[in-house]
C-alpha cells in the first residue's frame, strides 16, 4: 500500500484534519449485553477506546465500507478514527512482505496528540491506495496516553521506516483468515518500556456508519480501566488485497 508520504499531491497537508464526529450510540444497539455495556462505558468515558471506519473512494466520493471486504489494485482508501480520550495515536503499516512504516504521525506533523470525541481522517488532502503487492495489508493502531519515542524517532530520522517484521510473523499474518478490525493474539506492539493493555471489540450500533467499530478497554470487577502513562493498547485493521 502506498502511504500518504509517497503520494505526489501538492495539497497534502501536514496533519490529519478534524471532521464531523461519529454518530452516537442509541438504545437500539447490536450485540449482547456485554457489547452494549462497553459502548455505554465508552460514551460515559469510563473506558478508553476508539471508533474506526474504512472509507473507499469511488467517483470522487469516499464512503464507509466493510473493512473485511476484498480490495484491488488502485483502490483508494482513507481511515477515519475517533477516540474518547486525550492522548496519542500511532498507525503503522505492515505490508504483505513484512515491511513496517509509521503512517501517522508523519514527518510534517509537529504533534500527533488527539482530542477526545474529535474525528480525524488519514491522510488529509490525499489518499492511500493499493499498489501491485497483493496480500494482507495491516494497519496497526496503537493508543497511548504519552508519546512513544520509538515511533517518533523513526518518523524524524527514517521517514517512519521501522524495518521488517520476522518472516514467520509476516507468514502467519498472510495465512490468517481474519480480516477487518482484529484484536491480535499477541497484543504487544513490540515497544520496549511500555505495558500492553487488553482491548475488547464491540459491534457498531444501529445509527453508526457502515463499517464503524468500537474498541475499548473494558470495565473489570466494577472498576473502570483507563490507559495510564506508560500503557499502550493495540488493534489491527487487516485489509485483504487480491
Amino acid at each position: 500500500m502506498k502511504s500518504p508520504r509517497t503520494i505526489a499531491l501538492i495539497l497534502l497537508m501536514a496533519a490529519v484534519q478534524a471532521a464531523p464526529s461519529f454518530g452516537r450510540t442509541s438504545s437500539a444497539q447490536k450485540g449482547d449485553s456485554r457489547s452494549r455495556g462497553i459502548q455505554a462505558s465508552y460514551d460515559d468515558g469510563k473506558v478508553d477506546g476508539m471508533r474506526v471506519v474504512v472509507l473507499r473512494g469511488e467517483g470522487g466520493k469516499f464512503t464507509p465500507v466493510d473493512p473485511s471486504r476484498q480490495f484491488k489494485k488502485d483502490d483508494q482508501i482513507k481511515i477515519a478514527f475517533e477516540g474518547n480520550f486525550d492522548g496519542y495515536v500511532y498507525i503503522i503499516n505492515v505490508t504483505p512482505r513484512g515491511k513496517k512504516k509509521v503512517l501517522f504521525p508523519h514527518g510534517d506533523m509537529s504533534n500527533n496528540m488527539i482530542t477526545a470525541h474529535q474525528r480525524y481522517e488519514l491522510p488529509t488532502g490525499g489518499v492511500m491506495y493499493f499498489d501491485e503487492e497483493k496480500g494482507l495489508e495491516v494497519l496497526q493502531v496503537v493508543m497511548a496516553r504519552a508519546p512513544i519515542a520509538l515511533y517518533d524517532d523513526a518518523v524524524r530520522r527514517a521517514g517512519g521506516v521501522l524495518g521488517d517484521t520476522a518472516p514467520s510473523a509476516a507468514a502467519e499474518l498472510a495465512m490468517s483468515g481474519k480480516t477487518g478490525v482484529v484484536i491480535p493474539q499477541d497484543k504487544s506492539p513490540g515497544v520496549p518500556g511500555v505495558r500492553s493493555r487488553g482491548l475488547e471489540l464491540a459491534p457498531a450500533s444501529d445509527n453508526d456508519e457502515k463499517g464503524s467499530t468500537l474498541i475499548a478497554n473494558p470495565e473489570k470487577n466494577g472498576k473502570s480501566t483507563r490507559l495510564e502513562k506508560g500503557d499502550v493498547a493495540m488493534f489491527e485493521i487487516r485489509l485483504r488485497h487480491v
